[in-house]
């Protein structure tokens, strides 16, 4: 799945979610079931420690204009049933699809299988394509994409060569347990080599990097001392561990933005990070600004939080300040969101007289501004410009921050740095969450972050390197496409010769690589068409085998043949 995409645990009321219609009473048969995987990985380099639960939630149904759900309504559409669907008589019957918990797609995918059982969705219908129902149900095309693949793992919908996704009847015996949640386990990335079941998939999917050496040194080194001293009390530490916050005030102060310890809160992780600043600034209808492309996991957070989304355009200096400029004027948006140093997904950097810019709008328009550096110290070439919140400490900047980027994907650990009264209403928002950042996550990062540096230039050298086996092989196997070199970060943002990004994805899947199209990244679901994220994290020979079989899958949509048989690879 996409970067930090499905393992963001959004608990919001119905009420506050955007599309959700309310939560009144309807007769009916009783509320369909369903189960959704919440998971956190704890741990260390080869010592995990997994926590894995299984949550049930209720999806509501809704009659919608059909009567009372009690009547069968398969009738209406029995003669008719071989067709696509209209979007209006999808959206009307998912009904109440928002309402509940967990990951919104999830939601999404229980609104139609839920749909689908009680008669709204016919059996042998076809769904309208995903980008239309995402714009439809305002939420992001990786949303959609995410639940169609969750219900076609369970047998319940399926994909047909160049006519789209279609209903199915159920697929699974009743014998076979709960096979949806084995699979939906078997269909995360991160989970993958826990399940004992070797893949030949090539995952081209997250932006993720693999274990320093540094982190397992930091875990074994933890003394009886430092441990107990943590664990003397209850543990619930909302704000976070006051040493690796005065750490971060630290090296925040080194970079030329003054911090005290109180002006920093400890978060699960970014993603987090961005989900409690939404809920702080934003209510359902509330407008946001983000670049487009952005990074699909903050799309995904906004929409969950009920935003309208409003976007700027990216060159090669990074935001179009003059059109945000323009939004601040024309629309006040309650919050912006950017990623100033090599922007996931384009590898861009914001120059510092637009950093300027964006701090002077901020201070004028009293409109928060989250500037996401976890890539900050990940440059190809040269250091990026300041932070944004240098360059006016007065004006209303959130600075986010992460320890994965540089020591491991699977140390889910990040921060907040603003004025002490936010960060204070941010840590009230926080307890509500999960009373605190696991404690032990806290003592390993600080004991880490006053090494970055060394562990960043190691990083460095080693993305330099895979960067350049996939700049080399796109050119050998895919020389029809762009492969810019990006600034710094974990990805390049290539090019196709035509929009058919959407079209490969599904073709490469075939082909034992899986990618993600330019679309996700989209705010407005429909651009990007023509772009696909590769990132540079996997061992060389990974990535040379991952754009081999994606050359065998460009052959079929450029009409070209090929004779590259696929590999089998270690991933």
């Amino acid at each position: 799945m996409l970067d930090g995409d499905l393992d963001a645990e959004i608990r919001r009321p119905p009420h506050q979610i955007h599309g959700a219609q309310g939560d009144e009473q309807r007769d009916g048969p009783p509320r369909a079931r369903a189960q959704f995987l919440h998971y956190g990985l704890q741990t260390t380099c080869g010592c995990w420690t997994a926590t894995i639960g299984v949550i049930a939630i209720q999806g509501l149904l809704w009659s919608g204009d059909y009567g009372n759900i009690d009547r069968p309504i398969n009738a209406k559409w029995s003669e008719n049933v071989s067709r696509v669907l209209p979007i209006a008589t999808v959206t009307a019957a998912l009904g109440e699809w928002a309402s509940g918990t967990g990951p919104l797609y999830r939601r999404l995918a229980d609104g139609l299988e839920a749909a689908v059982d009680h008669g709204r969705i016919p059996i042998g219908a076809g769904l309208p394509p995903e980008r239309h129902l995402a714009t439809a149900l305002s939420v992001s095309r990786s949303t959609v994409v995410a639940a169609f693949d969750a219900l076609k793992r369970a047998g319940r919908l399926e994909a047909r060569q160049g006519s789209g996704t279609w209903v199915r009847g159920h697929a699974r015996p009743p014998d076979e347990g709960n096979l949806e949640l084995v699979e939906e386990l078997e269909g995360h990335a991160i989970l993958r080599d826990l399940s004992g079941r070797p893949t030949q998939t090539v995952e081209f999917t997250a932006a993720a990097v693999d274990c320093a050496p540094e982190v397992t040194t930091a875990i074994v080194g933890l003394s009886g001392d430092e441990v107990s001293m943590w664990s003397r009390g209850h543990g619930y530490s909302p704000q976070g561990y006051e040493g690796l916050r005065d750490v971060i005030a630290q090296r925040l102060t080194g970079m030329g933005l003054e911090t005290n310890t109180a002006q920093v809160l400890i978060t699960s992780g970014a993603t987090q990070a961005v989900l409690l600043t939404a809920r702080l600034y934003l209510e359902p209808g509330a407008p946001a600004v983000l670049e487009t492309p952005s990074y699909a996991g903050a799309i995904d957070v906004l929409h969950a939080e009920g935003a309208r989304l409003l976007s700027v355009d990216m060159d090669s200096s990074g935001a179009r300040t003059d059109q945000l400029a323009e939004l601040m004027t024309r629309s006040l948006p309650r919050m912006v969101y950017l990623v100033p140093d090599f922007h996931n997904p384009s590898g861009v950097v914001l120059s510092q007289r637009r950093r300027e810019e964006v701090a002077r709008l901020a201070a004028d328009y009293h409109v928060p501004v989250v500037e996401d550096i976890v890539q900050r110290e990940l440059w190809l070439d040269e250091p990026p410009p300041p932070p944004i919140a240098t360059f006016d400490p007065d004006a209303p900047v959130l600075t986010v921050g992460s320890m994965s980027k540089v020591f491991w994907g699977g140390l889910r650990l990040g921060w907040i740095r603003g004025s002490e009264t936010t960060i204070a209403r941010l840590a009230r928002l926080k307890a509500v969450d999960d009373f605190g950042t696991p404690a032990i996550a806290q003592l390993v990062s600080a004991k880490l972050l006053p090494q970055i540096d060394t562990t960043a230039a190691w990083r460095r050298t080693e993305l330099r390197r895979r960067f350049e086996v996939l700049e080399d092989a796109v050119a050998r196997h895919l020389p029809e496409w762009t492969c810019p070199r990006p600034a710094g970060g974990l990805s390049a943002w290539a090019k196709l010769p035509s929009p058919c990004a959407d079209e490969l994805v599904r073709r490469a899947e075939s082909h034992g690589v899986a990618v993600v199209p330019g679309s996700t990244f989209a705010v407005d679901h429909n651009r990007h068409t023509d772009r696909l994220r590769l990132p540079f994290v996997a061992p060389p020979h990974v990535i040379e085998e991952g754009i081999r079989r994606l050359a065998r899958a460009w052959a079929e949509i450029d009409g070209r043949d090929t004779v590259m048989p696929p590999q089998s690879v270690v991933v």
